[in-house]
């Protein structure tokens, strides 16, 4: 049996679909009566995609005549999925050592940014250092440099760190981002929210 069909509804099929758009090339090769060797081609049925090497041989009979012939199926969509899947892994394994490259290279002036900030925060009044959000800066580069750890470890992801924390204080956090525009905009915000404690990785 071919295709879990027998030579009945093989027969119908072949009718069926020679006169629709399905399988088409399939269908040619099945009715070719030429030799020929490992041809690949693709047959869709119910959703699911086969791929095959086909080959056909003539037979002939005492004469040196077509009696018939003989056509020879090998499956090979799983090596064909194993095939795409390594393409892909190289696909990612190349994705990783840019992204690893790009980090190096972000790494190094954030340094020297962050350096900058964290002699601000020491040096600056209190008042100073609010009205500039140099502790904000401060955590988002550090957000920045979490994010470039985690583009250095693209390979091998990393488990989140939970830390506890509160929604009040993250909303703060992007209020603050935002207080600029605020500002300009004459937009007054209030948050009144309950003190829970959450259980998360704030740099993911």
């Amino acid at each position: 049996m071919l295709l879990d069909l027998d030579k009945k509804e093989i027969k119908q099929m072949i009718e069926q679909e020679r006169q629709s758009e399905h399988n088409v090339l399939f269908w040619e090769l099945f009715m070719r009566r030429d030799p020929f060797q490992q041809v690949k081609v693709s047959y869709e049925r119910d959703g699911e995609k086969k791929i095959f090497l086909v080959s056909q041989s003539m037979l002939l009979n005492l004469y040196s005549e077509t009696a018939g012939r003989t056509i020879f199926f090998l499956d090979i969509t799983e090596i064909e999925e194993l095939t795409r899947r390594m393409h892909q892994s190289e696909k990612l394994e190349l994705f990783g050592e840019m992204a690893a490259k790009a980090a190096h290279e972000i790494r190094d002036p954030l340094t020297v940014i962050h350096g900058f900030l964290a002699f601000m925060n020491e040096n600056l009044a209190e008042n100073e250092r609010e009205q500039y959000h140099i502790p904000l800066l401060l955590k988002e580069i550090d957000r920045i440099n979490a994010i470039v750890e985690d583009m250095l470890l693209i390979a091998k992801p990393s488990a989140p760190v939970l830390k506890e924390t509160y929604m009040e204080t993250i909303v703060q956090d992007l209020l603050s981002l935002l207080q600029h525009t605020f500002e300009t905009e004459k937009i007054a915000v209030h948050v009144r929210l309950d003190r829970v404690p959450l259980w998360i990785d704030r740099n993911k």
